[in-house]
């Protein structure tokens, strides 16, 4: 039942109307009415600040004049067939369409449209809210979603690539140490006939000449990656370069039948400036993927060439060729076309990363073609001549003659097998030899035993070499006798703190027995001249 005193008496129509007018200009959205001739019959507030026109601009104009220039015929041409046909040409219902404020930018609106009839005439009213913020956040959401998930795509890129380069590099370690292992094992127990010996031991040079390959590897690449890679400076034979890359890929080319072609074109030796050990890398690199992906009786072709600019060498082999997809990713580091534990080839896909870092070092450039899998690929070092013209210098090392059993030498090293293989292989060439197994040790003995030169391992407990050689050159006849610093450290910055520390060269491990040899009598003969 209703109560005649609480029920709202009817609001006659001009109230209606009044409220309406009300509720339309505190709305946040802008309501626009027009006619069937598409002229704004009535606008609110709202409609003023989202569009920036005043309601008398706006009165009595056509609604085009909120429309960018490309939706208007639109606009029009859907009107015409509304009023014709009754066929709604687009959704009345929170359409997103654009919109144009009165400085030219354009607005993003969702629209809701409706009609009504009035004394038999047909107007139409909009309301059209401003979503312009919500879709620049929206944007900007969506790119930071995209920037998380490419960055979320290239951290599992990393971490796979790190799993397969951990299980790549445990495998290339692994592989060279078997036989290693296992060749040492039949020789010490007397199970290999005496004439496979030789065999057995070729064998262990070659994989532990792979194993200091690898690590050398790392080494270079942890350097460029760290920005401390040395480079020297020099002028270079590049007809040297190639021809001693050449022959010391050429031994395991023969194992496979593969040829070696070499054609110098209209060659006079060129001389370019840099450092020569990296530029045969570079070479060496090249070559060793060429055999290596070669077919067997394939060939490889060495084409060297110069002009006015630059010197030219192309690489070229028949063998599997390279993916056209992978070919982009070809000289970058750890990353192999076969990748699996079932690949042919072994290495941790660094040789041709370093060699781009190397021809770069060098402001040259190298480039990689192949008309893809089993059609071979061809390699192009380019690199630029130096313009003032130096005579050919020969950069292979000095021989020089071995030194008599009066020179005295001391090795400082805390391994007993190092030790005794270096006491043994200096003995073998005819010097003196005083080993200590300690820093400790050496001091003791220092002041009775006088020596030409000192060779000492850097990391060692108790005092370090860099201690030792610290306070040797506190005894007396110490000050100036030459020491070589041995330490498996074998960064720029290990380097340069040997020779801050007292030391006149530094070698890396492992040892290379006929390299340290050259570097003795090298200081040795440096130190006979300069007194």
């Amino acid at each position: 039942m209703n109560d005649p005193e609480t029920d709202n008496p009817e609001v006659p129509l001009a109230g209606l109307y009044h409220i309406s007018r009300v509720i339309a200009d505190t709305a946040s959205d802008a309501i626009i009415t027009i006619d069937e001739e598409s002229t704004m019959l009535f606008v609110n507030r709202a409609t003023e600040k989202i569009f920036g026109y005043s309601r008398a601009e706006l009165l009595g104009q056509s609604l085009t004049m909120l429309m960018p220039d490309y939706l208007r015929h639109v606009h029009s041409a859907g009107l015409r067939n509304y009023l014709t046909a009754r066929e709604k040409h687009v959704s009345w219902e929170a359409i997103e369409l654009p919109g144009r404020h009165k400085e030219g930018r354009e607005v993003s609106l969702e629209l809701s449209l409706g009609e009504f009839t009035e004394n038999g005439r047909l107007f139409f009213t909009g309301i059209a809210r401003d979503i312009t913020e919500r879709r620049k956040l929206e944007r900007r959401l969506a790119s930071q979603f995209q920037i998380a998930r490419t960055a979320r795509h290239e951290a599992e890129t990393a971490n796979r690539a790190k799993d397969e380069f951990l299980t790549t590099i445990s495998h290339e370690l692994r592989t060279p140490l078997t036989p290693i292992i296992g060749w040492i094992h039949m020789i010490r127990n007397g199970i290999l006939p005496e004439k496979e010996t030789a065999h057995g031991l070729s064998v262990i040079e070659k994989n532990a000449h792979a194993l200091k390959r690898l690590i050398n590897d790392l080494l270079d690449m942890s350097a460029i990656l760290s920005g401390k890679m040395r480079m020297e400076e020099l002028p270079v034979s590049l007809e040297q370069v190639v021809r001693e890359a050449v022959e010391t890929v050429r031994p395991l080319a023969a194992a496979r039948n593969v040829d070696i072609a070499v054609t110098f074109h209209d060659w006079q030796d060129e001389i370019v400036s840099g450092d020569r050990a990296r530029l045969v890398q570079v070479f060496w690199n090249l070559l060793n993927n060429a055999e290596k992906f070669s077919f067997p009786d394939g060939r490889i072709e060495v084409d060297v060439e110069a002009n006015e600019l630059e010197t030219i060498v192309r690489i070229q082999d028949a063998g599997q060729g390279i993916a056209p997809d992978f070919l982009p990713f070809v000289f970058e580091r750890f990353r192999q076309a076969d990748g699996s534990t079932t690949r042919l080839h072994g290495g941790l896909g660094l040789g041709l990363a370093l060699v781009k870092s190397f021809v770069a070092a060098h402001n040259g450039t190298v480039t990689a073609e192949s008309e893809g899998t089993g059609h071979g690929s061809r390699f192009t070092v380019r690199l630029p001549r130096p313009r003032p013209q130096v005579e050919t210098v020969s950069n292979q090392p000095e021989r020089v003659p071995l030194q008599s059993p009066h020179v005295h030498l001391m090795i400082v090293e805390d391994d007993p097998d190092t030790l005794e293989m270096l006491r043994a292989t200096l003995e073998a060439r005819g010097f003196r030899v005083t080993a200590c197994e300690s820093a400790a040790q050496t001091l003791e003995i220092a002041s009775a035993n006088q020596v030409d030169l000192i060779i000492s391992d850097i990391g060692m407990p108790e005092m370090d070499g860099f201690q030792m050689i610290r306070q040797l050159r506190e005894v007396s006849g110490y000050q100036t006798i030459p020491a070589i610093a041995l330490s498996g450290y074998a960064s720029e910055k290990d380097a340069k703190a040997a020779l801050a520390a007292g030391f006149n060269a530094h070698v890396s491990k492992p040892v290379d027995p006929a390299e340290l040899v050259i570097m003795v009598n090298g200081l040795l003969e440096k130190t006979s001249g300069a007194k």
